[in-house]
């Protein structure tokens, strides 16, 4: 219990962090939400979950005996290099999205998130993929008007 309420505590403190860091993305005059918006609201969904999971872990009272033994080995191993790649696809994600644009690196991160995690259904990773990267691009771009990177694919078809 002690593990999972120390990896909320990061989850959070991560989260608050990103949050902190949103204020020093530019702002432009003609977009109301601003640039920040979208990385806001995943920092405060993170703080929410972390915060829910020590509240959720602090008042379980039943707990199957040796519940935090059952990975041993190679399945702890496995489990800690996947907890690492998500984070160093979300750095890598975070880090590409100026350079490549916002459509490019997320097509990427949802294309290589699910293969991190163990995912083996080509089709089915290229189909949520593509689904996912227009559905959010449609929601924040053209619904909501959230200014978003073009990347170097936007300046190569100009």
């Amino acid at each position: 219990m002690k593990k999972e309420i120390g990896i909320a505590l990061v989850v959070i403190a991560v989260a608050a962090w990103y949050f902190w860091q949103c204020n020093f993305l530019p702002t432009r005059a003609i977009d109301p939400l601003g640039p920040a918006a979208y990385p806001r609201l995943l920092a405060l969904i993170m703080i929410i979950f972390g915060t829910l999971h020590i509240i959720i872990s602090s008042f379980r009272r039943y707990r199957l005996e040796g519940d935090e033994d059952t990975l041993q080995g190679r399945a702890r191993l496995m489990g800690n290099v996947r907890i690492v790649s998500v984070i160093a696809a979300t750095g890598a994600y975070l880090f590409l999205m100026e350079p490549l644009g916002y459509v490019a690196s997320s097509f990427l991160y949802a294309l290589g998130l699910p293969t991190v995690v163990g995912e083996r259904s080509v089709r089915g990773i290229a189909i949520s993929a593509v689904v996912l990267t227009v559905v959010v691009y449609l929601v924040f771009v053209r619904v909501l008007g959230v200014l978003v990177p073009e990347g170097i694919i936007s300046q190569m078809l100009e």
